[in-house]
């Protein structure tokens, strides 16, 4: 069965919220998927404000069904520690690992479903890795982040989006997670072509830790390059995909950050 996983993401597509006491939510449209080859159904709620779906089905990507559901963003990952595995400067962009890593194989996929990539970094490859989920080598991280985005603008057109780890709060840590993305800002705004670029994060496990603050004063405070912010929502925690982008905007505000991110 084909799995579905809605990522919350503030990015500009969400409706402009006036607070926490008066909010008014978008109800939710609810798909019904029928994949009888497989024996089975399932629907999925899908709200007007969360833009980006994340399929997990491999390289089976259904195309059809997201150019149904209108989505904006599609994202997979992007992991050196595959497509750099070989050492630096040896890439292998293509048909790594049947496509689950955000290669070429995949983000044609994408591409063919009328979505705009989205890009998530995880993992450094072990001849880079210090033991401790950072690179022993940071102006060697750099550039191999740098060569992979400048890949993507070669290869595809348009925006690209790219995101800074994945549950950083449940794997390598918050603190981590910073300095990566610091790393990860300056091999943006290094490429080729910085301005085809939005850049966020941190892809919080969930926000009911209070592992995001810190990051988005982080984010403030060293005046980083911050285009939009993403966290799961798994429905644990008392997680709710309308209240949850309410706490993610008041903690923006608190950071001093834009509450209502946009990408232009």
């Amino acid at each position: 069965m084909k799995m579905l996983l809605v990522l919350a993401l503030l990015s500009g597509f969400v409706p402009a919220v006036a607070s926490a006491r008066n909010t008014v939510l978008p109800p939710p449209n609810t798909v019904v998927v029928d994949y009888s080859q497989t024996g089975g159904a399932f629907p999925t709620a899908v709200y007007q404000h969360a833009s980006t779906i994340q399929v997990t089905n491999g390289s089976q990507y259904d195309d059809q069904l997201m150019a149904d559901l209108g989505v904006q963003i599609t994202r997979t990952f992007y992991a050196p520690a595959v497509w750099a595995a070989n050492g630096p400067g040896n890439y292998t962009f293509c048909c790594n690992t049947g496509g689950k890593f955000g290669d070429d194989e995949m983000l044609d996929d994408i591409v063919a479903s009328g979505s705009s990539i989205m890009v998530c970094i995880t993992s450094v490859p072990s001849w880079l890795d210090n033991g401790s989920g950072l690179p022993n080598d940071p102006g060697n991280y750099i550039q191999m982040i740098r060569d992979g985005l400048n890949h993507l603008l070669a290869t595809y057109s348009g925006t690209i989006y790219v995101e800074a780890w994945n549950e950083p709060d449940i794997t390598i840590g918050m603190d981590n997670a910073e300095t990566l993305y610091g790393y990860l800002v300056t091999a943006v705004q290094s490429s080729d072509a910085p301005s085809r670029f939005r850049v966020g994060g941190p892809t919080v496990a969930t926000i009911h830790d209070n592992s995001l603050p810190p990051f988005l004063n982080y984010v403030a405070s060293n005046d980083l390059q911050f285009d939009f912010v993403s966290y799961h929502t798994y429905g644990n925690f008392g997680d709710n995909i309308d209240t949850d982008s309410i706490l993610v905007k008041n903690a923006l505000s608190s950071a001093g950050l834009d509450p209502n991110l946009r990408n232009s």
